[in-house]
């Protein structure tokens, strides 16, 4: 009785205390209440975690992390509305088509998703950063990879948006000595032009990339895995004021071409 009594004391205290004081402790504050709950299980039907999440300025909800394909673990990346409403997901499984995993994700002012954490490279068993811009409907605007110095295991693990858009990106990637750096990276808020490329009905190929492309220029090549390769096209391009177009005939082998920004 003694432990109860002096319990009931105490709280009687407290609550006259507040009520004299007017302290914003004594006020109900509310919230905490769910509103909706959505769950989601990857094409593999096994191990999926989110470990990141962003909201934009519309109440959209993007949610990253990685999902299990049923091979290897991928990046997994949704759009929910403000509702919970899930309005697109994304997948990506890099080069080394092995275990890839989104460590954080970011939004900028335009409605643009920004994706980044660790990914395998060709080679498999090392890591990059990779970093993925998405559009707000869900559309892949760019790609971008960075191994280290060290030729080794490379994570990234938080990314912004400023203002004007530009990208940073930063974690851990080692360094020539062998040892992890800080490694931080700003990627600009340009979207780079894209080309596309279509057959007429005379046989030819148009080629057209938006005219607002400063600074692109237009590239061939036999060979796209061969770097040294690339040449600048020299042919006449039309400029309509909204698509550049470049006609060419196909020619015997193949042949590639990408739009190149010198430094």
């Amino acid at each position: 009785m003694k432990t109860y009594f002096s319990n009931q004391v105490f709280l009687c205290a407290t609550a006259l205390a507040l009520g004299i004081l007017g302290h914003p402790a004594a006020q109900a504050q509310l919230g905490g209440v769910p509103l909706w709950t959505n769950s989601y299980n990857g094409p593999g039907n096994n191990y999926d975690a989110a470990n990141a999440v962003a909201v934009d300025g519309s109440g959209n909800v993007f949610v990253t992390g990685y999902s299990w394909s049923g091979s290897s673990f991928d990046y997994a990346t949704i759009k929910y509305s403000g509702a919970g409403v899930a309005l697109w997901t994304n997948l990506y499984n890099g080069p080394g088509n092995s275990d890839d995993a989104a460590n954080a994700v970011a939004v900028d002012g335009s409605g643009n998703v920004f994706v980044t954490g660790f990914s395998p490279g060709s080679g498999g068993g090392y890591t990059d950063y990779a970093t993925i811009a998405y559009s707000g409907a869900g559309v892949a605007l760019w790609t971008n990879r960075y191994n280290g110095p060290g030729n080794d295991y490379d994570f990234a693990n938080a990314v912004a948006v400023d203002g004007s858009g530009n990208v940073f990106v930063t974690g851990g990637a080692t360094g020539s000595n062998g040892y992890y750096d800080y490694a931080t990276i700003k990627y600009s808020s340009a979207i780079p032009p894209s080309l596309a490329v279509a057959r007429t009905t005379t046989n030819t190929v148009v080629i057209s990339w938006p005219s607002p492309s400063t600074g692109f220029v237009l590239q061939q090549n036999d060979d796209a895995l061969s770097p040294p390769g690339w040449s600048f096209v020299t042919d006449t391009i039309q400029n309509d004021g909204t698509n550049k177009t470049l006609v060419v005939n196909p020619s015997s082998g193949s042949r590639f071409y990408r739009l190149f920004k010198p430094q």
